[in-house]
């Protein structure tokens, strides 16, 4: 398979993955671990928070200050088209870069932790790993409604 195939397929697999996370609710729902322990949050958890009151599920409660992955698209925060030291973790493509932005339960400000940069990957879905923190703040684009100092960043593995 070529690699704009496997690129294309990828892309519509975590685009249909966050719509039909969007779609869910908390409704009990639990937060997978990966082989390594780590929680695998989607993007229907994150939707638990509600930004206009700042109430958010009982799930999401529970994450906040822990270790998590979280799977999205980079939007680039630094000059440096190469290596960034800060970006906006988004669900889809695209997003941020043209009006209106996603919400700011859909945006995640995502900072290396110190010293490290993260290559810039503007096509392909990756990982975020790294501890959560439901703060909103403020970006270039809008409000986010999340904080992640990144331990790790990984393309996004697909079978």
């Amino acid at each position: 398979m070529s690699s704009g195939i496997r690129r294309a397929a990828a892309l519509l697999f975590v685009a249909g993955f966050c719509f039909a996370a969007a779609q869910t609710q908390d409704n009990g729902k639990e937060v997978a671990a990966d082989s390594n322990g780590t929680l695998e949050v989607d993007w229907g958890i994150l939707r638990g928070l509600d930004y206009m009151s700042g109430e958010m599920t009982p799930i999401l409660k529970q994450l906040d200050g822990k270790v998590v992955k979280v799977p999205g698209f980079m939007v680039p925060l630094d000059d440096d088209s190469r290596a960034v030291t800060e970006f906006i973790l988004v669900p889809y493509v695209g997003a941020c870069i043209h009006t209106p932005p996603p919400p700011p339960n859909q945006m995640v400000m995502t900072t290396m932790r110190e010293g490290r940069k993260a290559k810039v990957v503007w096509w392909d879905p990756i990982w975020v790993h790294g501890k959560l923190e439901i703060t909103p703040s403020i970006s270039p684009y809008g409000e986010v409604g999340y904080q992640i100092t990144a331990l790790k960043i990984e393309p996004y593995e697909y079978e």
